[in-house]
């Protein structure tokens, strides 16, 4: 990555939360500063020269949704509520999770019937909890499934703070409920696969172990 699309990318972060952030004072401060510390540890330790090397990441339980489409896929076709999820992410990346709550937080204020923003907010959530699905987050995920029935991110993210926890029973029984509800054509389709032969394969694992 160039030192122009570091740029362009610090750039356009900070025009989202100046532009649909809302929240206080000192939460923007503390984005601002989160965004110059990003900037400011590539410019130490990036290489922008290097030519770009595609990796595919190994898909276990517990790991985070690996590609921003599948998200994309799973929460629909979004137009302003997406301002919200992309900087909230951005947020939770850096360690800010509280302020990615309170950022959609206000997103639900304007948007109280969008299922994508009660998802993400259920997510940032569990994200805030270290993992822990609290009542609060399970409100959040009760509260998409009552406008939108058939989104798939409520079971998602529960499963995954279920296998993040440890609990891989629960992540697979709720996976595999979700994987059946699925479309074939459904872009998370293969992604939840390669998570439940992961769970299956650790599962498998546990038994063997005497």
């Amino acid at each position: 990555m160039g030192w122009a699309a570091v740029l362009l990318a610090s750039a356009i972060l900070l025009f989202l939360l100046l532009r649909f952030a809302v929240v206080g004072v000192r939460a923007r401060w503390l984005a601002f500063l989160a965004v110059g510390a990003g900037l400011a540890g590539y410019m130490v330790q990036g290489s922008p020269a290097q030519p770009g090397k595609y990796i595919r990441a190994n898909v276990t339980p517990g790991a985070p949704v690996p590609d921003a489409m599948i998200r994309r896929g799973m929460m629909g076709a979004f137009a302003n509520e997406g301002q919200y999820l992309d900087l909230s992410d951005a947020l939770m990346r850096v360690g800010h999770s509280e302020n990615a709550v309170q950022l959609l937080q206000g997103g639900l204020g304007k948007y109280p019937q969008s299922p994508d923003l009660w998802v993400g907010l259920g997510n940032a959530l569990v994200v805030h909890g270290k993992g822990h699905v609290s009542p609060a987050a399970s409100f959040a995920f009760a509260r998409a499934r009552a406008i939108a029935p058939a989104h798939p991110g409520p079971d998602f993210f529960t499963g995954l703070a279920q296998a993040q926890a440890g609990k891989l029973e629960d992540a697979r029984a709720i996976w595999q409920g979700l994987l059946e509800r699925s479309p074939q054509g459904a872009p998370w389709r293969a992604d939840l696969e390669e998570r439940l032969k992961a769970i299956d394969a650790a599962l498998a694992g546990q038994l063997q172990e005497p």
